[in-house]
């Protein structure tokens, strides 16, 4: 176990080169109470003097030198002496990096989507969230973030002792949040109703500059057994949205029914974005209890390496999947009720029927051999 532990440290930790003379020197100690007439300390006594010789020869070598070095410089880096964390690296992770890194996304691709429910079965395809009005069109960061803390702090008089108690309110608030997305291919069957409707086409949705502002009141609550994270309130406010519907069989009654039906849809968006923001919050709060609750058994039965203290704390109960739900997100048509459905316009239905038809070109020698229609699209520069 001793062995096992110092080449862990070997590999993880750099500060183990300035001790582990020190270490092979109480290892050998430890190896002379085995008795001297026995094979194992033989094998024990070679296995030491292997690893000293190993171990001097990895000092020796320039590369391993080095890296020892740069490793130390950025431990020192992420960690400087006398502090836990480095606060001008976590600042500039807050104010610069993060941001490129949200700058960078300019697009959320789906290619399809598949959700079956007991009242219908919905399809959607060549679903890309794009930004919206934004200004310069630079990420899906919204227009103003504001983060409110409130904290309260009593002390009262109990019968047997003095108490306190603190309270944590955050206030999260996200405005100006503007996305789009064009030309989504939808087919949809309803299961319930008399008409039992169904229906195909293509839709778009576009929000105003000023988007969507979401605002969150959270409490957090670290002394709490049951509850860390509890929603107060969260409110959802669309300021417009548009949409449009095409090569659908109720295109013109959706256009004819637009100024009574956009208000409609404003307000069931909003309902649902605060009901799935709800049930996030939820579900954040629960995993925070159990992670909280394995730490401390982690800690209490105190293992010998990090790999089992990490893989005891990120193990998690999956909950089980809803019986009368199903959705799929991928590129290939599941199994059952969407095996060979495609919507209007199916990027993935194009893909598949391309593949079909290069094994048949390769073995006609036609003319095009192995291009296809992809090959003429003629493609510009952006920003042109």
């Amino acid at each position: 176990m001793d062995v096992r532990s110092s080449v862990q440290k070997l590999l993880t930790d750099p500060d183990f080169f300035e001790s582990a003379e020190n270490k092979i020197k109480e290892l050998r100690e430890k190896s002379k109470a085995v008795g001297s007439d026995s094979s194992i300390r033989k094998d024990i006594d070679e296995a030491l003097e292997q690893f000293q010789i190993t171990f001097n020869s990895v000092l020796q070598d320039g590369d391993i030198s080095k890296l020892i070095a740069t490793t130390t410089k950025i431990i020192k880096i992420l960690s400087p002496t006398n502090a836990i964390t480095n606060k001008d690296l976590l600042d500039d992770s807050l104010h610069v990096f993060i941001p490129m890194l949200i700058q960078t996304i300019q697009y959320i691709p789906n290619p399809r989507l598949e959700v079956s429910v007991p009242e219908l079965d919905l399809l959607l395809e060549n679903l890309i969230i794009e930004l919206g009005i934004t200004i310069n069109n630079t990420s899906f960061l919204p227009y103003k973030l504001r983060i409110e803390t409130y904290n309260d702090l009593k002390i009262r008089k109990a019968k047997f002792r003095t108490t306190s108690s603190v309270t944590s309110l955050v206030t999260v608030k996200i405005d100006g949040l503007s996305v789009r997305a064009d030309e989504i291919g939808f087919w949809l069957r309803a299961h319930s109703g008399i008409l039992r409707l169904a229906d195909e086409g293509i839709a778009s949705f576009q929000l105003d500059e000023r988007g969507i502002d979401i605002h969150l009141d959270i409490e957090i609550g670290k002394e709490k057994l049951e509850k860390i994270l509890t929603l107060k309130a969260v409110r959802v406010h669309v300021h417009k949205l548009s949409y449009s519907l095409s090569k659908s069989k109720f295109s013109w009654l959706a256009w004819l029914m637009k100024p009574i039906l956009r208000p409609i849809i404003r307000n069931v968006f909003q309902k649902q974005l605060a009901t799935a923001i709800a049930d996030g919050i939820h579900a954040a709060n629960r995993e925070l209890l159990f992670t909280r609750e394995r730490l401390r058994a982690t800690r209490i039965s105190d293992p010998q390496d990090v790999r089992t203290f990490i893989k005891a704390i990120i193990t998690r109960l999956t909950p089980a999947e809803d019986p009368d739900m199903y959705t799929a997100v991928g590129i290939t048509p599941s199994k059952g009720v969407f095996n060979g459905v495609y919507a209007p316009g199916s990027v993935v239905k194009l893909h598949e029927e391309e593949a079909r038809r290069a094994g048949e070109r390769i073995d006609d020698f036609s003319i095009e051999w192995w291009r296809n229609e992809i090959f003429d699209v003629h493609a510009t520069m952006m920003g042109q």
